[in-house]
């Protein structure tokens, strides 16, 4: 485990998805993906951005830092895994 919150871990996430099909992320593009509001995603940016994890120009786009990219992919993948493991072997929807 990583010693984040779920939350911060959600969010690490998303970056990491939509830089993967985007290459760019913004504040409109994560609160989209996690279907909550902007001033949400600016107060969990400015968190994870203390923490080291992201970096934002203001009112520009979010980038991950190496940690915050190594913490989004480890997510990434463990979600991905666990949903094979409830369709492919317990075949589930």
């Amino acid at each position: 485990m990583t010693g984040y919150s779920q939350s911060e871990e959600d969010y690490l996430e998303t970056l990491y998805m939509i830089q993967l099909e985007n290459k760019v992320a913004r504040v409109k593009d994560v609160a989209q993906a996690l279907d909550v509001k902007m001033p949400s995603v600016v107060a969990a940016i400015r968190s994870l951005s203390e923490k080291g994890l992201v970096e934002q120009e203001k009112y520009g786009h979010i980038e991950l830092t190496k940690e915050g990219a190594k913490i989004g992919r480890d997510v990434y993948k463990r979600h991905k895994l666990l949903c094979a493991f409830f369709h492919e072997v317990l075949g589930l929807d």
